[in-house]
């Protein structure tokens, strides 16, 4: 169960990188059209089309923000908040629930540790 669990959080953290790549890909035909046109750059276009777009789709539900005479689209924005809601609150708040331990992050695991060799510092020296 726990293998499970932390390959979901692995997923996580891999489809929000896929997420934040397929967003600065979708600028490239704006500052750079010609770059486009490489074969490989458009494969990994559409690669991440194919996995991140009906994610996306979810929220197409979001009005687009009318700036002056621009429309823009919000619902990539609210998917990306989403996913990151739901990778750093509700998946380890679940990860305890069906583990009963907390699943962090090594970074927050190391935080932990500092602050702890920081309290028993302080008990020692008193």
């Amino acid at each position: 169960m726990e293998t499970v669990i932390n390959f979901i959080g692995y997923f996580l953290q891999v489809y929000m990188l896929c997420f934040f790549v397929w967003a600065l890909l979708s600028w490239i035909p704006q500052f750079a059209p010609g770059v486009m046109s490489n074969p490989v750059l458009s494969g990994i276009q559409e690669f991440l089309n194919s996995i991140i777009m009906p994610w996306v789709r979810l929220f197409s539900f979001v009005r687009p923000l009318q700036l002056g005479g621009v429309m823009l689209d919000m619902s990539s924005l609210v998917a990306f908040l989403v996913l990151i809601i739901v990778a750093n609150y509700v998946y380890p708040a679940l990860a305890q629930a069906l583990l009963g331990m907390l699943v962090v992050s090594p970074a927050a695991t190391t935080t932990r540790r500092c602050a702890t060799c920081a309290s028993d510092m302080e008990r020692s020296t008193s």
